[in-house]
């Protein structure tokens, strides 16, 4: 006999199965959040393998998101994992030229705060690493066109915060 709660979560899986497949991502506004809330499911009931398998088939290449739809997803996906490391190889996947969320500033903007909280708690012999990473992504932002006044300030602020040197603060700020 099968429960009435396995029965209904086949029924709720399968309902989110034929939602997947009869809308057309490139049409729709937040198609994303359809992915999200499936994966969900799966991580409310402690199925993480099979909440990453799906959230990893919704940013490959099968499904075409629009760019803003692609960084969200990325963004919730990473979340959901509660692991820096994992969430930051996640997020590198937009950082492709090829990726969707490629020339969006929500993404730019969410690795920027990722990449610079993890090189802020790193041990001061590793920190460099990780500094360079987030000035590279910084002046990535500057080259895709996508900085605001806000990021030349966050940009200028971190400089300062991790070199403590008022002259290549003073040059971010000149640059914006």
């Amino acid at each position: 006999l099968v429960s009435t709660e396995y029965k209904d979560l086949k029924f709720v899986i399968a309902e989110y199965e034929r939602a997947i497949k009869s809308v057309n991502a490139r049409h729709t506004e937040k198609f994303y959040l359809i992915w999200i809330a499936f994966a969900r499911l799966y991580c409310e009931r402690g199925d993480y393998e099979t909440a990453f398998s799906i959230l990893d088939h919704a940013s490959g290449s099968q499904v075409r998101l629009q760019p803003e739809d692609h960084a969200n997803l990325l963004i919730e996906y990473s979340k959901l994992t509660k692991d820096n490391t994992k969430a930051m190889q996640i997020l590198l996947r937009g950082c492709a030229p090829n990726s969707p969320s490629y020339k969006t500033s929500t993404f730019w903007h969410y690795l920027l705060d990722m990449q610079e909280a993890m090189a802020l708690q790193q041990q001061p012999t590793k920190r460099e690493e990780h500094v360079k990473t987030v000035i590279d992504s910084y002046n990535k932002v500057i080259e895709l066109r996508l900085a605001t006044a806000q990021t030349f300030i966050n940009y200028a602020e971190f400089v300062m915060l991790t070199t403590g040197d008022c002259n290549k603060q003073f040059a971010v700020y000149e640059r914006g």
